[in-house]
C-alpha cells in the first residue's frame, strides 16, 4: 500500500507503475494545452486509435470531478484537434456511487479504482483515535454538596495542601 498525501505523489506512483493500471503507452505529465490558462492534464496516455486524459485524485472521485475531465476532453478536442479519439479516465483510490454511474452512462469516460493507494483523509483524521472497552478510564467523578466540598477545602487547608493534592492522598492516586 502506498500514502499519496499530494497528487504530486500519486502521480509519481501511476507514473512509475503505469502498466499495472494501464494497457496503453505513457506520454506526458502536467500537459498545458489551453492558452493563456493554468489547467493542466494530470497524465496523457496513447494506444494506436485514442489519446487518453487521465485526471487523478487523492480522495474519493465526486460528480462535480467529471466537469473537470469533461471540460479537458472538450477543450483538447477544440485546441488540439487530434487524428485520434480522445478518452477521459479518473483514477483514484476511491468513488461515489453517484459519480460510478455517471461514468458508466458516459462512453467518453472510464474508472480506475487505484486500490494499493491509501485515501488521504485516512493521514490525518480529527481528534484522537477511539480507544478500546478496557483501555477506557473509568470515571473518577463523586456527586458532593456544596457544604461536604466546603469541608474537604478546610481538611486540605488545615494539611498545608491544595484540595486537588488532598483529595488524591485521601483517594490514593
Amino acid at each position: 500500500m502506498v500514502i499519496c498525501k499530494y497528487e504530486s505523489f500519486l502521480q509519481d506512483h501511476v507514473i512509475d507503475n503505469f502498466n499495472k493500471y494501464f494497457a496503453f503507452a505513457y506520454v506526458a505529465r502536467e500537459v498545458k494545452f489551453l492558452k493563456n490558462s493554468e489547467h493542466r492534464i494530470d497524465i496523457l496516455g496513447e494506444d494506436d486509435q485514442n489519446l487518453y486524459i487521465i485526471e487523478l485524485k487523492v480522495n474519493k472521485i465526486y460528480p462535480r470531478h467529471l466537469k473537470q475531465i469533461r471540460f479537458y476532453l472538450e477543450k483538447y478536442q477544440e485546441e488540439i484537434n487530434p487524428a485520434k479519439a480522445i478518452k477521459g479516465i479518473m483514477a483514484a483510490p476511491g468513488c461515489t456511487l453517484e459519480a460510478w454511474k455517471e461514468i458508466q452512462q458516459d462512453p467518453l469516460l472510464d474508472l480506475i479504482i487505484l486500490n494499493d493507494v491509501y485515501l488521504r483523509k485516512k493521514l490525518n483524521p480529527v481528534g484522537r483515535p477511539a480507544l478500546a472497552a478496557d483501555d477506557k478510564r473509568k470515571p473518577h467523578s463523586v456527586k458532593m454538596t456544596d457544604a461536604e466540598w466546603q469541608r474537604i477545602q478546610e481538611k486540605a487547608k488545615a494539611a498545608g495542601m491544595s484540595t486537588s493534592e488532598w483529595i488524591r492522598l485521601k483517594a490514593g492516586i
